[in-house]
């Protein structure tokens, strides 16, 4: 039978490590442990683990109970280690992809989980929040400068389409700090856990708004108003108008406009008179 200690085994002597793939990987079985609480798993749950490396949570997840458990990596190795590990239930069923969890279905999944690398971290929550529009909580392993963007407010230089969107739709808790020891090889930086839960059911296209938002922050020199008349497809009538009945002067910068504004006049655009 397989114990943790194995995969700590093959994460320090047979692992092999890409740096491009930003791979460090966690070796600390608490810190699994509590990730796994804090996604509160169900017996009626479909979780989706992605990038799961050599298993440092996929071992602790697949021995949940619940509907499904899918595991996801890109790299051949780790999902042969992955399916060497797998135990063989009857009462469950698992799943192994091999593929970037970019290109793969996360719309059924109620939970997600993930120890997630720092050069693609913004396009994975993007995807995420955006596509999984059945789930109902994500727990994420991150660097801790990039939950710092993700909580930033109007006004703030890291104020982005990401966590305007969070703002919107989700709870947003930072869950507790993890030291870089609890990695290997270890990284520069100290990490963070957070969890992101869906404040209620969104009947809103999330990827049409994400995409809204992006137009408006595609230049951050540029006012709101110049930003918003070329999304309107040069309108000038109706991008004065909307920025009058949100009370928005024309010389704002995207990054002091409110979430709970951008939400209205997305909201504005799209209503069918």
């Amino acid at each position: 039978m397989i114990k943790f200690e194995d995969i700590l085994d093959h994460i320090y002597n047979k692992a092999n490590f890409n740096k491009n793939l930003g791979q460090n990987y966690l070796i600390n079985k608490n810190i699994s442990l509590k990730m796994i609480s804090i996604l509160d798993i169900k017996k009626n749950d479909l979780v989706f683990e992605a990038g799961s490396g050599y298993g440092s949570i996929s071992f602790f997840l697949l021995k949940c109970l619940c509907k499904k458990i899918t595991l996801n990596d890109i790299d051949k190795k780790s999902i042969f280690f992955l399916n060497e590990i797998c135990p063989k239930k009857e009462n469950i069923n698992i799943d192994i992809i091999k593929d970037s969890f970019l290109n793969v279905d996360v719309s059924n999944y109620t939970k997600i989980i993930s120890s997630i690398p720092y050069y693609i971290a913004t396009k994975t929550l993007e995807y995420f929040l955006t596509n999984g529009i059945n789930t109902k909580k994500y727990v994420f392993l991150v660097q801790k400068d990039f939950l710092k963007r993700l909580k930033s407010n109007a006004g703030s230089k890291n104020y982005c389409p990401l966590s305007i969107i969070i703002k919107n739709f989700f709870i947003l808790r930072e869950e507790f700090n993890v030291a870089n020891n609890f990695f290997y090889p270890k990284p520069h930086v100290s990490s963070v856990v957070f969890s992101i839960e869906l404040k209620k059911d969104i009947f809103l296209d999330r990827k049409k708004y994400l995409f809204f938002l992006k137009k408006m922050f595609f230049n951050r020199r540029k006012t709101i108003y110049k930003n918003l008349l070329f999304y309107l497809h040069n309108n000038k009538e109706q991008t004065l108008k909307i920025l009058k009945k949100n009370n928005l002067s024309i010389l704002l910068r995207p990054e002091q406009i409110n979430n709970n504004v951008y939400l209205d006049i997305f909201k504005m655009i799209n209503t069918k008179n």
